[in-house]
């Protein structure tokens, strides 16, 4: 409802025509107009700040869960343990990752069985080997499917903060 009282405001015009090629347009309404379009994008920031929060820390978290069910063992915990969320210090960013340096490893897998997910070829590539040995590690997914889940969840939650005033 504000929402549309925001556009009735803004466009009330009173024309004050004085003579053919004089005229005044006063707009009334324009202060609460322009306080509320402030309240509407502090809404929408505070909105986007919690989906970005929410977001993260469910990517972080479904990873983990994922990570339990690769099978490869020996060094879930060890990747679980290095999961971590850095955010921007605006707050309108985050960056989601585990430190330990084979987590690429088993996400993408190596050797023969990389598998590289479609729109990740850039980012895995810099993990590639120096062909010195050849392990074969099948790859065992558990961050892009986390992130691709809640990227969808992130972009509903945007949508939904626009809906609201």
């Amino acid at each position: 409802m504000k929402f549309f009282l925001l556009h009735y405001y803004l466009f009330i015009l009173f024309i004050d025509m004085r003579t053919r090629n004089d005229f005044n347009i006063k707009i009334n309404g324009l202060d609460k107009s322009l306080d509320n379009l402030s309240k509407l994008a502090k809404h929408n920031e505070k909105a986007v700040k919690d989906a970005i929060a929410e977001t993260a820390i469910n990517i972080e978290r479904k990873a983990k869960e994922n990570l339990g069910a690769t099978g490869f063992k020996d060094s879930v915990g060890g990747i679980a343990q290095s999961g971590y969320i850095l955010y921007r210090a605006d707050r309108m960013g985050a960056e989601v990752g585990f430190n330990k340096f084979y987590a690429p490893y088993i996400e993408f897998g190596t050797g023969v069985n990389v598998d590289v997910p479609s729109g990740f070829e850039d980012f895995a590539w810099q993990f590639k080997g120096d062909d010195l040995r050849e392990v074969n590690i099948k790859p065992m997914p558990y961050f892009h499917p986390a992130l691709n889940s809640e990227l969808e969840n992130f972009k509903q939650k945007l949508k939904d903060s626009l809906k609201r005033p």
